[in-house]
């Protein structure tokens, strides 16, 4: 999402009534008069520095990037994150069927101040899969920076056939859209 910019009106743009087909030397002296005026004032008043006041905000962040893959890495050096194996499918033998080990790793902007993000697992009647609890993680977005987050997952069990949603929330909403997971039977040989 693009982030928008304050504009700040141009102290050189023309007065009021003033437009192209002004002639030239009227233009110059309404310029001049105009950084008369400034100097004066300039002089006559001094600016008190406006004290900064972090604002917290309670909006909601955005989801820039959310996928699930084999693993998350982090460089130490560069503090670049490598996510292995990407994936959106899951085939199993027999149901429930179970994976050992995967994350889920996600990428945070916006929503100034403090937040605290759950990670849910909803199943394919779109209620919230039994036995997934996971702690919640507070963070700090700052509007200007990406907060990034991993979430490691052991021995999930999906009970049967069907696509399954990732979620993130910020308190009891949604952020950005949720990930889905289909987990399909293998082809039983005949």
């Amino acid at each position: 999402m693009a982030k928008k910019k304050a504009v700040k009106p141009d102290p050189v743009a023309s007065a009021p009534g003033e437009t192209e087909d002004t002639p030239a030397p009227v233009k110059k002296a309404s310029k001049k008069k105009a950084a008369k005026k400034k100097a004066a004032k300039k002089k006559t008043t001094k600016k008190k520095a406006a004290p900064k006041v972090a604002a917290k905000s309670d909006s909601t962040p955005s989801l820039d990037l959310f996928v699930v893959c084999d693993s998350v890495t982090k460089d130490p050096q560069t503090g670049k994150h490598t996510l292995i194996g990407v994936f959106d499918q899951v085939t199993a033998t027999q149901f429930p069927a179970r994976v050992p080990t995967f994350a889920t790793y996600a990428k945070i902007s916006g929503g100034e101040g403090s937040h605290k993000i759950t990670f849910e697992v909803r199943g394919t009647d779109d209620q919230p899969l039994q036995n997934t609890k996971f702690d919640a993680v507070e963070i700090k977005c700052e509007n200007d920076r990406r907060t990034e987050i991993t979430v490691n997952i052991a021995n999930l069990q999906f009970p049967e056939a069907g696509r399954y949603q990732f979620l993130l929330k910020s308190g009891d909403e949604t952020i950005g859209n949720p990930v889905f997971l289909t987990v399909s039977e293998a082809n039983k040989p005949s």
